[in-house]
């Protein structure tokens, strides 16, 4: 069974604290389009962190923000690929 390592876990959860701590700042819907690209990386390699219903609402956020994100016309994942830096 997959199981995510304690550093793994850190940057999961800062990402999200930042993400809706600093929602309106830059930095905070850069660390939204990595924390919705690491849970596609995730869900697409079988190891989902987030419910379906969560990742809606992140997606939702960042079509407000940024509309014009180039994270969300990404659809699958490529073996090996990996775009985010927490």
């Amino acid at each position: 069974m997959f199981e995510l390592n304690n550093e793994e876990r850190c940057k999961i959860t800062n990402a999200i604290h930042c993400t809706y701590k600093f929602e309106r700042t830059e930095e905070g819907v850069d660390k939204l389009e990595q924390l919705i690209l690491m849970a596609k990386d995730c869900y697409y390699a079988g190891y989902p962190f987030l419910t379906d219903s969560a990742y809606d609402q992140l997606e939702e956020l960042l079509r407000k923000r940024r509309p014009d994100s180039k994270v969300l016309e990404k659809v699958g994942h490529d073996i090996g690929e990996s775009e985010w830096d927490l």
